[in-house]
């Protein structure tokens, strides 16, 4: 690809309208300063002192700040809880522009947050402590799925594309559940033409008749091929696209 090729593809992509779907996280940074700490009455324990925060979309929303980056008009459809990691999520993709209306605010979820307590050293520079993983660890509710097929479904003919990012670990916690997968299936079997890329961190071999862009080891794992190029083989052959 040549210069002008690369030129001539970036300047269409603020033409494009893309959903993002999936897991969103809220990325929420606590920056320590071990110079003003303090010991616990109660415990008699190093109480850290939080002289800052930084919060910022994450999972799916950094595939959102990169596609504004690069001036594409983005919609995100997810799922969040009523509660204050929600409503920062939601503050952080509104003030990229990425369109928020399509998320599913569930009460009794909440809003799977990585907590990052960041230690600010004598030089200036911060080291990350233990990440503290706020998770949905039950089954997403089937009137949740219901909503979130419902909303894909009313968004697709609207979109140039859909790029789903299935990060939780935990089966059918999260949003792209079995049904979620099935309904994305259809979809692309039914409209070929419609761009579908999953990503997915632990089931992309599940998918079907969309593109998937596994890592090495998703791959891998996915197939149980003993190299890249043959795990890329089993994958195409089963999901029937790219």
């Amino acid at each position: 690809m040549d210069q002008n090729r690369l030129e001539g593809l970036l300047a269409r992509f603020p033409n494009l309208h893309l959903l993002v779907m999936g897991d969103y996280f809220l990325d929420n940074y606590l920056v320590i300063d071990p110079a003003l700490s303090e010991t616990s009455v109660e415990t008699g324990l190093e109480a850290f002192q939080v002289v800052a925060t930084r919060p910022a979309p994450g999972v799916a929303g950094t595939i959102t700040n990169n596609l504004r980056a690069m001036g594409v008009r983005v919609t995100a459809l997810g799922v969040l809880g009523d509660d204050g990691a929600g409503y920062e999520l939601r503050q952080g993709l509104a003030a990229t522009g990425v369109e928020t209306g399509a998320l599913v605010v569930a009460p009794g979820r909440m809003t799977p947050t990585y907590t990052k307590p960041m230690r600010r050293e004598a030089d200036g520079a911060e080291r990350e402590l233990n990440r503290l993983d706020f998770k949905n660890r039950t089954p997403t509710p089937p009137e949740v799925e219901r909503e979130v097929i419902a909303r894909l479904h009313a968004l697709a003919g609207e979109v140039d594309g859909i790029v789903v990012s299935d990060q939780v670990e935990e089966a059918e916690c999260g949003v792209i559940t079995t049904a979620v997968r099935a309904a994305l299936a259809a979809l692309g079997a039914a409209q070929p033409d419609l761009i579908i890329a999953a990503d997915s961190r632990r089931r992309i071999g599940l998918f079907r008749n969309v593109i998937v862009k596994p890592n090495r080891p998703e791959a891998l794992a996915a197939s149980g091929a003993s190299t890249p190029e043959a795990a890329g083989a089993a994958l195409h052959a089963r999901t029937g696209a790219p």
